[in-house]
């Protein structure tokens, strides 16, 4: 009996044995099977995780990235110019920034030791006294006071703005532009040496890229590349213009203790889409009773208005720091508000709140009120300009309705779109170099802003752009459903 319960004793310790010895081989590999298989979950659940956030706030973040900007490099513009284009809100904010900043200025004045009292303490939209331009050109009003350089460096509407050029030779008319020249030179000079920042702008600065609305065979035939959205004298006539400003040589009213370098200048471009949303308000303010149909088949040449982008391209490649602001981002930015109003009062404060395309010149183009206390100017962190004393009324001016029947089709619509979107890839995939070297930012880039463009979108003239439009509007209504 004992030698049996032995034996049992001995199968147990046996077992026992055997068990301990599996155990230490497999535990270790359970172990790190274990390990690994919790890794690998971790990894799928992040995996998981991640897939689960919206593809839109990935695409979004990338998105944003394409048109990342060196906050600081952009934060020493001294002279700002707003050149439009036309029917982007131009109007909006030049009597925006006229309530804002404007001041008279005498170029005669000979007292030079004296001060303007100015409205803003940085920046001033200087205006001529009447009496002292008027001989030489149509001054119109404040906010629309610099059409006329516009008109004299970069041609267009001449007889608008220099009405006794009609009776006169070319010999006169060029000594009188060079006078008028001398006059602008001389007020910009005045502005600076009192130590002020300058903001001009006018929408007839877009004359620039006028001649690439126009037929030109020889252009189109040698042209290629960037050269094929470059206007043939623009290099030209942007030295023209610079030559106005008051650099130290031409500081002639007394000596300015301030040295003006080409990285203080900035220009700002506004980008209007839908595309075709921006012809159709050049149809409202031009079409003098056309229809749409019409006005786009004869009054091609009007059709430069459009092209922000080539415009932008002109400036960048002088190495003149160019913004480009895009509207429809800016009204996104304004939908993602608690408030959209781009103006109201707060009454216990005496405080107005400016947004919108107003708000974003002010702080993101001019940097406005950047100390907050202290001061009745500030900008807050949606670019939302805060001001006591300001009793201009803020809106949006020169909206129209149609006057005329369209006579085009939405499927007409949608394609005249999609020319000038493919044109505008073909300017976007030369200006990227220069967003690169940071001669060129955007302001609120728009969700699908050039998402349709891609590196080797073709080289597309503008004008050929404009005859693709008008093919597309002169065919029937019916047929292009």
């Amino acid at each position: 009996m004992k030698a049996c319960n032995g034996r049992r004793s001995n199968y147990a310790i046996l077992f026992f044995v055997i068990v301990v010895l599996v155990a230490t081989t497999i535990l270790p590999t359970y172990r790190e099977f274990s390990a690994v298989s919790t890794v690998a979950l971790k990894e799928q659940t992040s995996i998981v995780t991640n897939s689960s956030i919206s593809t839109d706030d990935k695409r979004k973040k990338e998105h944003n990235n394409d048109f990342y900007y060196d906050r600081e490099r952009w934060s020493s513009a001294k002279i700002a110019v707003l050149v439009g284009p036309h029917k982007t809100a131009s109007s909006t904010l030049q009597v925006f920034l006229v309530g804002l900043t404007a001041q008279e200025i005498s170029v005669h004045d000979n007292d030079t030791n004296s001060t303007y009292k100015y409205p803003n303490d940085e920046w001033v939209w200087p205006v001529g006294i009447k009496s002292e331009y008027s001989d030489e050109f149509n001054g119109i009003n404040a906010a629309k006071f610099y059409a006329a350089l516009g008109s004299c460096l970069f041609g267009g509407y001449t007889d608008h703005f220099f009405p006794k050029w009609k009776h006169q030779t070319k010999e006169e008319i060029q000594e009188a532009r060079v006078r008028i020249l001398e006059y602008f030179r001389s007020l910009f000079a005045r502005v600076w040496n009192d130590g002020m920042n300058l903001v001009i702008g006018s929408e007839h600065f877009d004359t620039l890229v006028m001649s690439l609305a126009k037929n030109d065979n020889n252009r189109t035939s040698h042209y290629n590349g960037e050269e094929t959205h470059v206007a043939p004298d623009s290099s030209n006539k942007i030295a023209h213009f610079l030559d106005l400003l008051p650099w130290s040589s031409n500081a002639n009213l007394n000596a300015s203790s301030r040295n003006l370098r080409l990285e203080d200048i900035e220009i700002q471009i506004n980008f209007r889409t839908p595309r075709i949303n921006h012809e159709v308000s050049i149809w409202h303010q031009a079409g003098e009773g056309e229809t749409l149909k019409d006005f786009m088949v004869n009054k091609t040449e009007l059709m430069f208005y459009l092209n922000s982008l080539a415009l932008a391209l002109q400036f960048v490649r002088k190495g003149i720091k160019t913004t480009i602001i895009d509207m429809q981002g800016v009204k996104e930015k304004e939908s993602n508000k608690n408030s959209t109003t781009i103006s109201s009062k707060n009454s216990t404060e005496e405080t107005i709140i400016i947004g919108g395309l107003q708000g974003v010149v002010a702080c993101d183009i001019l940097r406005m009120g950047n100390d907050r206390e202290g001061t009745d100017v500030f900008c807050d962190d949606n670019s939302t300009l805060h001001i006591s004393n300001y009793d201009v009324p803020v809106r949006d001016l020169n909206k129209r309705k149609d006057k005329a029947e369209r006579e085009l089709s939405e499927k007409q619509m949608e394609d005249i779109n999609r020319v000038y979107e493919e044109y505008d890839c073909s300017v976007w995939k030369h200006l990227k170099k220069y967003q690169e070297k940071g001669l060129l930012r955007i302001l609120y880039p728009s969700e699908h802003l050039f998402e349709t463009c891609s590196p080797s979108s073709p080289d597309i003239s503008f004008y050929d752009t404009t005859l693709r439009a008008r093919t597309i509007a002169s065919r029937n209504k019916d047929w292009a459903q």
